[in-house]
């Protein structure tokens, strides 16, 4: 960590620490959330520290799992408000951060695992490296929302890969455990050394 992004830490209060590979959270089952807990305070804490989390200004995330801030509770949340990330994947616009209670998820991909597109993935658990992971194209996801409906979304292309990644947290599995075998990097070599396989 850079003293600025260290002292900028200290001064803007950007959340709650994500915990890092090693954890037991972080391969612990995630529970169920009971309906009656959406409107305690204990729940609506976590929401608001993974919010806190997506909304940094030092490290914005894609995804989160409650997970990977201590709690294992079936809960992620996502988004993708990056100009330049919705530009290079053609997205019709932004994806405002949107969470998902006791989320369940349907791989919507006709072609078997190992044809899957592969492209590197990140995580704030393992910071400051990447590796190769193979997912499905399209997802279904259902779910719940904060005030307890329905969710239901069908999802494709970087927003399945979130998914999917974030639904890999709630089963205690970080994405080291799918990566392609060698493809392990540090992020100094982004854009150096390649390895993804059309």
């Amino acid at each position: 960590m850079t003293i600025f992004k260290a002292a900028a830490r200290m001064l803007l209060k950007p959340g709650p620490e994500v915990i890092k590979a090693g954890h037991p959270a972080l391969r612990t089952q995630a529970l169920a959330v009971r309906p009656e807990d959406l409107t305690s305070t204990k729940f609506t804490n976590i929401v608001r520290d993974m919010g806190l989390v997506l909304k940094s200004p030092i490290n914005p995330v894609l995804g989160l799992a409650a997970s990977q801030i201590g709690h294992p509770i079936r809960l992620i949340a996502y988004q993708i408000t990056d100009s330049q990330l919705i530009r290079e994947h053609r997205l019709p616009g932004p994806v405002e951060p949107t969470f998902v209670v006791n989320p369940e998820m349907t791989v919507q991909d006709r072609l078997p695992p190992a044809q899957w597109a592969a492209d590197y993935e990140f995580c704030e658990s393992i910071p400051g490296y990447s590796g190769l992971v193979r997912r499905a194209s399209q997802v279904h996801l259902t779910g719940l929302d904060l005030d307890g409906k329905p969710v239901r979304l069908t999802a494709r292309g970087i927003l399945a890969r979130i998914i999917q990644h974030e639904m890999d947290h709630l089963d205690g599995v970080l994405f080291v455990d799918k990566m392609e075998p060698q493809s392990f990097r540090h992020d100094s070599y982004v854009d150096k050394f390649e390895l993804i396989r059309k």
